[in-house]
């Protein structure tokens, strides 16, 4: 059972510029992380090796795994897509598409891998087809640059959140637009720099797919330096209805930069900070989180491992860190990876 008040770290794997974004395969054998030298870079922990998949020319930010067992797609700052053969001895890209004027922000791929749905700078949600990367549909409607993009574990809709916290429904196959949401407590107006600041910077859903949780950041005083409450919202999806605003119960600055539902549904992991960095703990109906965790440096990315247990998470001092939440071993000792 994971209990987040055992938390340790029980493994580095460094590298020599900050990372970006994290996430465990299905599989659970490989972590993959973005990094701001424009590389996707895949960590091995049969045979502790790390391996740079090169071809985007900017940070990758979001990425998705293909239910097939073996495509990677992936998108970043320069607008481009691109699709891999993730198991491949040496990746190299298999399809790439300009996809976005601007930032790819968001991916998601659909429950039966028939779909790539993504979202950047253009204000535009675009679905393409997974199988040979042709546009299918673009989604039309935000006013602001669309942060992420997630599918309903039923796979019948797909949720969008921009920069203004507004949340939109999108029916597949028909590609209506069903209803917003309003997750408007994540962005703030700074009088002196004139500027936005907020935005849609995580988002999950729980197990099964009743309730919706996005993350960000609130009560914005500083837009330049990001200087506001980390914060999430959960919403019911069934009815829209906003049922909880969660802070941290220790005094915290900056967003929440990334955010995970537990399998078990019984609590939500954010990760961010500003001048420091932090892990928080919530449980889904209390508004304060129930644990709050230090970590050595900002994290930007989340990401759970397949046993529930352990969790990686990407940060700015050019490593990601795996966690485990579960009973300590006697014989436990923390490992480091190789750069």
């Amino acid at each position: 059972t994971a209990d987040p008040q055992l938390i340790r770290e029980v493994m580095k794997l460094k590298h020599d510029c900050p990372m970006w974004s994290c996430r465990f395969d299905d599989s659970g054998n490989y972590l993959f992380a973005g990094a701001h030298d424009n590389f996707v870079h895949r960590w091995d922990f049969l045979t502790d090796s790390r391996t740079p998949m090169e071809g985007h020319h900017s940070w990758v930010r979001r990425f998705d795994f293909h239910p097939d067992g073996k495509t990677l797609i992936t998108g970043a700052y320069e607008g481009r897509l691109i699709w891999w053969d993730r198991l491949a001895q040496t990746p190299t890209p298999q399809r790439t598409i300009d996809a976005h004027q601007g930032y790819v922000r968001a991916i998601t791929i659909s429950p039966d891998g028939q779909y790539v749905v993504t979202g950047g700078n253009d204000n535009l949600v675009k679905v393409w087809s997974a199988i040979d990367g042709t546009l299918i549909q673009e989604l039309s409607g935000h006013l602001r640059h669309v942060y992420n993009v997630a599918f309903h574990p039923d796979g019948e809709h797909i949720v969008s959140g921009d920069l203004m916290g507004v949340l939109k429904q999108w029916e597949i196959g028909t590609w209506r637009h069903v209803r917003d949401l309003d997750a408007g407590v994540l962005v703030g107006w700074d009088k002196k720099f004139q500027a936005d600041c907020g935005g849609i910077r995580g988002m999950d859903f729980s197990p099964g797919g009743k309730s919706l949780a996005v993350a960000g950041i609130s009560e914005v005083t500083n837009a330049f330096a990001g200087v506001g409450t980390p914060t999430v919202v959960v919403f019911d999806w069934e009815t829209g209805q906003r049922l909880h605003v969660l802070t941290p119960k220790t005094k915290s600055n900056g967003p929440c930069w990334g955010m995970r539902w537990h399998r078990s549904g019984e609590f939500i992991v954010g990760a961010g900070g500003g001048s420091t960095g932090s892990l928080w703990f919530w449980k889904p109906n209390e508004e304060n989180s129930f644990f709050d965790f230090k970590t050595p440096s900002v994290p930007f990315d989340v990401a759970f491992h397949p046993d529930g247990l352990r969790l990686a998470v990407a940060l700015y001092d050019q490593t990601v860190r795996i966690y485990d939440l579960g009973p300590e071993l006697e014989t436990e000792t923390a490992v480091e990876g190789g750069s």
